[in-house]
This record gives C-alpha cells, structure tokens and sequence, in this order.
C-alpha cells in the first residue's frame, strides 16, 4: 500500500506555471502586435492632419463671409490662400502686413496643392449685401508625404 501511496502523491504534485517558451511565445505575439500599430499610426495621424485642416480652411471660408454679411466695420472680407495658410483679410485687396488679417495655418504635414479660382489668383471676395462671390472654384489640400491623398474644397458663387 506503502508504494500506492507514494505514486499518488508524485502525481499530486505537479508543476503550476508557465514554462519559458510559454512566456517567449506570448512577448513575441505581444511584439509583433505592437509593431503593427505603430508601423499604421503614421498614416492614420497623417490622414486626421489633413480632416482637421480641410475643415479649418472651410471654417475660414465660413468667417469670411460671415463677417461680410455682418458689415463688420462696413467693408467685405476675402480670403487669402498660400501653401501653407487661409488668411481672412478686408477687402477690396490682400496686404500681407495688414493687421487685421487673420491668419489659419495649415500643420506642417499639410499644404494647399491646388487652387482653381475664376478669373485665377488665390483670393477669394466676398459681396457686401449678398455673400456672393465671382472667384468660385476649388481648393485641393494634400498630404506633404503623398499627394493622392488629398481633399477638395467647392466653393460656389452663392
């Protein structure tokens, strides 16, 4: 019985854990994900860099007009388009060192690519009474790393 017993209890003392290839498996696994994510995170930040500037030029746009239809200090206001910004500006003309330009600057992953107006330039006016404009046309942002990926803002006369 003696022998029976003693069979019992090596069996009853078996190891709890996890071994080292276990554990090498599991950090490897752990690894190879944290790779992944991080290898796809530029592109998703890049991508959100350039939605949120898309909206900021179409926000400056909205300004712009706004104020015109305000009467803000009885002028119309415009919109200036660099690479690199959206200035609103007092019409009738852009002056870069005027001091009540309002400048919108775009990150620095993200530029304006493209700008297609009526008449050409890179302004955009806007009537006193109606809001109107007679430069409507596109302006393409894109990405400084990859210009495919791009958004396109329609501006319309009304």
């Amino acid at each position: 019985m003696k022998k029976e017993s003693g069979i019992m209890n090596q069996e009853s003392k078996k190891q709890v854990g996890f071994s080292i290839i276990e554990t090498l498996l599991v950090l490897a696994i752990l690894a190879m994900i944290i790779l992944i994510s991080f290898a796809s995170f530029p592109g998703f930040n890049s991508r959100q860099a350039l939605d949120k500037d898309t909206y900021l030029v179409k926000a400056t746009i909205e300004q712009a007009r706004s104020l015109t239809l305000a009467g803000k200090n009885d002028s119309a206001y415009g919109v200036h388009f660099s690479s690199s910004s959206a200035t609103v500006f007092p019409a009738p003309t852009y002056s870069a060192g005027n001091s009540a330009n309002e400048v919108s600057n775009l990150m620095s992953k993200v530029q304006i690519s493209a700008i297609t107006l009526t008449g050409g330039g890179s302004d955009i006016i806007f009537e006193r009474l109606t809001g109107n404009t007679t430069q409507d046309g596109t302006i393409k942002l894109s990405l400084r790393s990859d210009a495919q990926s791009s958004s396109t803002i329609a501006i319309y006369k009304t």
